[in-house]
């Protein structure tokens, strides 16, 4: 028996995939009888579900968003989405015990071989195996109540679970409807814009550099397929991220990086303090981005100046000091001393880091307050986009109304007396789709010399 048990311990491991979540299969025997979801790196979900001494442990080791869009653009509903994850999951206990039976066999049978050298011993140890391996899934089998997941305990920052899934619940037709509403503002709002081409601030034969400004997505897919529409309506040249495209910065919230290499044009980027240095690798593994961090780049003919949030160095979201504001204030005073033109841009998630460089550079782009705002001090235009996936799952948990919000900005080419050739803002179209009531605005802005 004893070999059957250290067989079943060490050899009872299994990764297996249900429509597009892969998971991680393992039991801990002569433990408490409850089943654990491990959703690293948030934390654990655990219910007191049978008797039995052995543990049920899950670790969610991805999810394939991909896959989950297909299926819900091909009509799945959310409860054909769980009827599917039920009839493979049953699918899936059905090859797991088989392998529960034959490592009991044959942990039996090999140890008692090893230990006598006695084939017909063996064989019997093999029943004793297979008693072992009846015992264990019966035990389970016989007093599971997957009904002790209505009110489990949850470890980690999954402690918030609670009323972050009743705001999913209650938000994922919301999100479906503004999904449909997002394209037939974009077609709406390109008639307008056709409009706008005709201010003074196009003049007929001029060529334009539009930068598209997005930030604080949080997650929201609904937000690239906001970014999806502009970018296809307007023919945006560029894109500038100003951070806080996850909510935890971990792996499993990846899932757009995806989306951001299909838009095909530069993905200008610096990570918010929700963003993570593992956020931060995976999105250099993608074309199409450029991580503007402590270095100034060229994109189509404008230099960029950037830098990250100082708590992107790590998996914490709290905000930074001002004395680390001021520090990496510093760094980017430096770079800029050290360079031998002025950017035309900058980028930057903090809005107290912004404030520092009025008057130092033409524009300065950031986000991280959620509030969309336009303004002009020293010379400088400084451009907060506000929130581009309607401040994520915190968007739908609030009374008031959070809006979807990216801003256009349009640059042309000025000559100086100089042979010096610079980039001037000459216009704003912010762009804001409401969350919570009908309707969306543009609002257009001229800028001069």
């Amino acid at each position: 028996m004893l070999g059957a048990v250290i067989a079943i311990a060490l050899f009872n491991q299994t990764q297996f995939s249900l429509t597009s979540l892969d998971f991680l299969l393992s039991l801990q025997l002569f433990s408490k009888g409850e089943t654990e979801i491990k959703v690293p790196p948030l934390g654990t979900v655990s219910a007191p579900t049978h008797l039995f001494p052995v543990k049920i442990i899950l670790v969610l080791n991805n999810i394939n968003f991909k896959i989950l869009e297909e299926m819900i653009a091909k009509g799945f509903g959310q409860q054909q989405l769980f009827d599917n994850l039920r009839v493979e999951l049953i699918r899936f206990l059905k090859i797991y015990f088989i392998k529960i039976f034959i490592l009991s066999v044959l942990g039996a049978t090999i140890a008692t071989f090893l230990y006598s050298g006695n084939l017909k011993s063996s064989l019997k140890s093999s029943i004793i195996g297979l008693c072992l391996a009846s015992t264990i899934i019966g035990g389970i089998y016989s007093g599971y109540d997957y009904k002790k997941f209505y009110n489990p305990e949850y470890y980690g920052a999954l402690e918030n679970a609670p009323w972050m899934l009743e705001l999913l619940q209650d938000g994922l037709e919301k999100m479906e409807k503004l999904g449909e509403k997002i394209e037939t503002v974009a077609q709406n709002v390109d008639v307008l814009y056709r409009n706008f081409e005709q201010s003074v601030a196009f003049n007929q034969g001029d060529e334009y550099t539009q930068i598209l400004h997005v930030s604080d997505i949080h997650n929201n897919p609904i937000a690239f397929r906001f970014i999806e529409q502009i970018v296809e309506s307007f023919g945006v040249d560029i894109i500038v991220d100003t951070g806080d495209l996850t909510d935890f910065g971990t792996p499993l919230e990846t899932f757009f990086l995806e989306k951001i290499e299909s838009l095909e044009i530069p993905y200008l980027f610096v990570a918010g303090n929700h963003d993570s240095p593992q956020v931060i690798n995976a999105l250099s593994g993608v074309n199409n981005v450029i991580n503007v961090n402590k270095k100034i780049v060229n994109v189509k003919g404008i230099d960029f100046i950037g830098i990250n949030d100082p708590a992107s160095v790590s998996n914490k979201v709290i905000p930074p000091a001002q004395e680390e504001i001021n520090e990496y204030a510093a760094q980017l005073n430096e770079l800029m001393n050290s360079s031998q033109r002025t950017p035309d841009i900058m980028l930057i998630h903090n809005p107290q880091l912004a404030n520092q460089f009025t008057g130092r550079l033409p524009t300065v782009l950031f986000g991280h307050s959620h509030q969309h705002a336009i303004e002009i001090d020293k010379g400088t235009v400084l451009v907060n986009a506000g929130t581009t996936g309607a401040a994520g799952i915190r968007g739908l948990g609030t009374t008031q109304e959070v809006s979807y919000t990216l801003v256009l900005l349009s640059f042309q080419q000025q000559q100086f007396d100089t042979v010096e050739v610079k980039w001037q803002l000459v216009a704003t179209d912010t762009i804001k789709i409401f969350n919570s009531k009908p309707g969306f605005v543009v609002e257009h802005q001229v800028y001069t010399k």
